[in-house]
């Protein structure tokens, strides 16, 4: 237990007195459900994830993008050699991106009534590509080029995803029907090899180009202050019931952040994993993510590595948050340790370390099956059927101790519907 910890397993026998006596600012007595831990603890937790975890996870991920739309702009052409720095460029921004895709309170998340300032910003970086034919005719049409219509374009055409097909599918081969405008007609064989190369380095650049522009967008978004704001909204998440932000009580804050973490259950679990490996029900095709590139494993482990982070308010241990296996993706040194305030910290307040204590083992336990599978997932899910089960399975641990010891201890009041594997 660490000096943090121990001074907590005191707190329950004074948090009474201390509800009473600090409940200035208006916290949460309004709320239909009590808010649970000292209103102090409260806002240490929020300070430390929206100023600490949130926003430096942003920040890192402008980096990368703009390291990735570098290394397209001075991209020679497709050949291995040549897209090696770029590819690599590609892998550390979508690593980042997965670490950010379970952040997703406020203007990240996508737009709901239930939930508070959702802007749906963040599909406007990433979406599963859906139809790559799409991506092959405006190879040929050079839809790309105009810069107005390609921003109001399918966001898969113009997302992380499109660039991941074009930097590392780049055959001479297209993906459309022989019904296809470009098949029929012949503009697709007609584009001589050194004319589509040229063309797929054009589409890089330009989806790029718009993606920086968005990522730059949300840091922006979250970092600084509105023309007729006093707050950022990292600042409103932080201070909620203060001036202009649109939570008025931590339990706020609280319930669209739970909404974030859940996604655990319905994308990384559900989506991501049980779903291509026919372990939940799939109503239509249901492909691993990254199917042009062996990322479908590094973004559930990003995933599941961003909880941990969000939920102990730092790195519990460097050996659990690996990067995806690169050292410089989401920059280790740039997070606090365990000792900051987290979700953790709340628990351990009201006398609940047994959760945290089976919370942090069961993230443990999922690292370790998630790690054992050393092939491709598609391969995984082919030939390695038990390691694919259990690593679902493990990671429905972690799901459900959030979705009900957490959930009813910490009193959240979530949106998210569950997934259909619990």
């Amino acid at each position: 237990m660490t000096p943090k910890h121990l001074s907590l397993v005191l707190a329950p026998l004074t948090f009474a007195l201390a509800a009473g006596s600090l409940s200035a600012c208006s916290d949460d007595t309004s709320s239909v459900q009590a808010p649970v831990g000292s209103p102090e603890l409260r806002a240490e937790v929020l300070e430390n994830f929206s100023s600490n975890v949130l926003l430096e996870s942003l920040k890192t991920f402008g980096v990368a993008v703009a390291a990735l739309e570098l290394e397209l702009q001075i991209l020679p052409d497709l050949s291995a050699t040549s897209t090696e720095p770029a590819q690599l460029a590609y892998r550390t921004a979508f690593s980042v991106w997965q670490q950010v895709a379970l952040m997703q309170i406020g203007p990240l998340a996508s737009v709901s009534e239930e939930s508070i300032a959702s802007e749906g910003l963040g599909v406007e970086v990433y979406w599963p590509l859906e139809n790559t034919c799409s991506i092959n005719e405006s190879l040929v049409s050079q839809s790309y080029e105009s810069k107005q219509d390609f921003a109001e374009s399918p966001v898969d055409m113009r997302s992380l995803s499109a660039i991941e097909y074009l930097l590392f599918a780049p055959g001479r081969d297209n993906t459309c029907s022989f019904l296809s405008t470009i098949n029929e007609s012949g503009s697709w064989d007609a584009l001589s090899d050194s004319e589509l190369e040229e063309r797929r380095i054009s589409y890089l650049r330009a989806t790029a180009q718009l993606v920086q522009k968005e990522a730059q967008e949300i840091l922006k978004r979250y970092r600084d202050a509105g023309a007729n704001d006093t707050l950022s909204f990292v600042e409103q998440i932080a201070k909620p019931g203060v001036g202009e932000s649109v939570y008025a009580q931590s339990q706020d804050v609280f319930n669209s952040w739970a909404d974030a973490l859940l996604l655990m259950d319905t994308e990384t679990r559900d989506m991501n994993l049980g779903k291509p490996a026919g372990i939940a029900e799939c109503f239509a095709t249901c492909p691993v993510e990254s199917v042009h590139q062996d990322f479908a494993l590094l973004s559930i482990r990003r995933n599941l590595e961003s909880f941990d982070l969000q939920f102990f308010g730092g790195i519990r241990n460097d050996k659990n948050f690996t990067f995806g296996g690169i050292s410089n993706e989401g920059r280790a040194s740039d997070y606090p340790s365990d000792s900051a305030p987290g979700l953790d910290d709340i628990l351990i307040e009201i006398g609940e370390q047994t959760v945290v204590d089976e919370m942090a083992a069961a993230i443990d336990q999922a690292y370790e099956s998630l790690d054992a599978i050393e092939v491709p997932l598609e391969d995984a899910i082919d030939n390695e059927e038990s390691l694919v089960t259990t690593a679902h399975k493990d990671l429905g641990v972690v799901v459900s101790l959030l979705k009900t010891d957490v959930k009813s201890l910490l009193n959240w009041s979530t949106s998210t519907v569950g997934s259909d594997t619990d």
